[in-house]
């Protein structure tokens, strides 16, 4: 397992998904590598799934600034990822996204 801290240029992404209308993903990657995960065929990650995780470090700070000028709506976690994975446990960037 590789873990790779990151620093991310956006937070929060549009959504497809029914009901919501923003997608925010403290990782990129994900310890677990559920077999029936949907996450690897819908990003065009080359890396193998389930060897990697990418921690969006300043996060936080990102999503802090973006949440001032988007129009409110739903934002659904871990889209395509898990949020709390074990890097959680460390980094606790969902922890401080929710926080805010």
């Amino acid at each position: 397992m590789k873990i790779n801290e990151i620093v991310c240029k956006t937070a929060l992404s549009a959504s497809k998904l029914p009901g919501l209308n923003y997608a925010l993903n403290p990782y990129m990657g994900c310890e677990h590598s559920c077999v029936y995960c949907y996450a690897p065929a819908v990003l065009k990650e080359k890396r193998k799934w389930g060897s990697f995780v990418d921690v969006k470090r300043n996060l936080p700070n990102i999503l802090a600034k973006e949440l001032k000028k988007k129009k409110k709506g739903r934002v659904g976690i871990g889209t395509v990822t898990d949020a709390y994975q074990p890097a959680e446990k460390k980094y606790e960037i969902t922890r401080r996204c929710l926080e805010i």
